[in-house]
């Protein structure tokens, strides 16, 4: 199970970077910027998008797994 765990960690931090990557290379109306003047990188936004992305793609694998694993121990313990 650690290793699922940490594949669907990896897996979802992966996704999250990429998509953070694109949103700061496309940029679209200065969004990353807090002054459009100069541009002062927001952090705060940033780790905004990347747990946006992170915990939808980290937490919605794992509960499908742990139900997979309750269920299939369920039909196990239950036709013995």
């Amino acid at each position: 199970m650690k290793a699922i765990i940490l594949l669907i960690f990896i897996a979802s931090a992966f996704v999250a970077s990429v998509a953070l990557y694109a949103g700061i290379d496309h940029n679209p109306m200065d969004v990353f910027c807090i002054n459009s003047s100069a541009c002062s990188f927001d952090y705060g936004y940033a780790v905004f998008i990347w747990l946006s992305w992170f915990i939808p793609f980290f937490v919605v694998p794992l509960i499908i797994i742990l139900i997979y694993r309750a269920f299939k121990k369920f039909l196990t313990s239950s036709s013995n």
